[in-house]
């Protein structure tokens, strides 16, 4: 485009011979129509600019919002490694959660990829009004898809809290039938232990009943060792903490010999055999 006062000169600084405008009114109209053109070129210059700074700031808040839904999309994936072992149900979402990001990504590598069309176009049209015209329509529809990819990065925002609620939710409930199973495993040891003793006591009954019950002609016996119902007593007393697995036992055949001893605690002497075999680290 010539410049107004280039072609002011031109005009005026013609030869007498040249063509001349018969009336200065002409030149008058043809500086207003220079100066209309020249507003409206810094008019849609300023528009333009204003547009593309516009969304460049877009652009950036947008990618600032990407960078910490990729950080809190780590800790997301973190959290799904320590409970991998709740349920199938929590793989099949953790699968679909990752295509999601990767639709995500291929979402904004388009988007990427549109964007630099978008520019190269852009520099290709912006000689004259209508390219710029359709530059600015190019920009509302970047507005409008970038307005849209925040409205869709929010809604995957709400769906990763829900889904860390639910892991929570289901650590909780891990722990607690833990609790339970431990308390139930518990009891049932103690339940084995009151079984074990009972067994125990049964057996030392029925071997005190086999030593007692005579199984042929009764012979008399030789003098020998008298053992003391009390003297075991305190012998498995302070030698409990030596044979701490045999106690139990001890106690058990203490008690039922408690019944077979004499006055002074003496045992029969029939019974010295038992007493031999089952206390025989303490005699």
């Amino acid at each position: 485009m010539v410049d107004r006062e280039e072609t002011v000169e031109v005009l005026e600084g013609a030869p007498a011979g040249a063509m001349r405008p018969a009336d200065p009114e002409p030149l008058r109209d043809l500086r207003g129509l220079i100066d209309e053109l020249e507003l409206l070129g810094r008019e849609q210059r300023a528009t333009i600019e204003q547009q593309e700074s516009r969304a460049t700031r877009i652009v950036a808040a947008l990618r600032g919002t990407e960078a910490e839904l990729r950080e809190r999309s780590g800790a997301l994936a973190e959290a799904e490694r320590r409970h991998s072992a709740v349920a199938e149900e929590q793989d099949r979402r953790a699968s679909q959660l990752a295509e999601r990001e990767k639709a995500l990504g291929e979402r904004e590598a388009a988007l990427d990829a549109a964007e630099r069309t978008a520019a190269e176009h852009e520099r290709q049209v912006a000689a004259t009004g209508q390219e710029l015209d359709a530059r600015s329509r190019a920009l509302a529809d970047r507005e409008q898809a970038v307005r849209t990819r925040e409205t869709e990065l929010a809604a995957r925002e709400a769906a990763d809290e829900a889904q860390v609620t639910r892991l929570a939710e289901l650590s909780k409930h891990q722990a607690a039938r833990d609790a339970q199973l431990k308390a139930r495993e518990a009891s049932v040891a103690e339940r084995e232990a009151a079984v074990q003793q009972k067994e125990k006591g049964v057996v030392a009954r029925e071997l005190l009943v086999q030593r007692l019950t005579p199984t042929g002609p009764t012979e008399p016996q030789a003098a020998g060792r008298v053992y003391n119902i009390d003297t075991l007593e305190r012998l498995v007393e302070s030698r409990s903490a030596d044979f701490p697995h045999r106690v139990a036992e001890w106690e058990t055949y203490l008690f039922e010999l408690r019944s077979k001893a004499g006055t002074d605690g003496s045992l029969p002497g029939s019974l010295n055999g038992l007493v031999e075999d089952v206390f025989a680290p303490l005699v």
